[in-house]
């Protein structure tokens, strides 16, 4: 009897589900985008790939950041 109150009490951890998986692997490919773009900045980052590669980072750190909560 103790030991059904004991393990109902404890809450289950499944880790990361199937959807936050998906959004995990969707945030890692943002990230290698972002560097792929930042390479292609020029020296004063005066170009489009200098608007966008900082975007890309900062969208896949929030990405990630909900692929591991979900």
């Amino acid at each position: 009897m103790e030991k059904e109150k004991e393990q109902k009490e404890k809450p289950k951890s499944t880790g990361i589900s199937k959807r936050g998986k998906k959004v995990l692997l969707c945030g890692i490919v943002m990230y290698i985008l972002a560097f792929v773009t930042l390479s292609m900045v020029n020296s004063d980052a005066s170009n489009w790939a200098g608007v966008v590669s900082p975007i890309l980072f900062v969208t896949s750190f929030i990405v990630i950041s909900v692929g591991i909560i979900i």
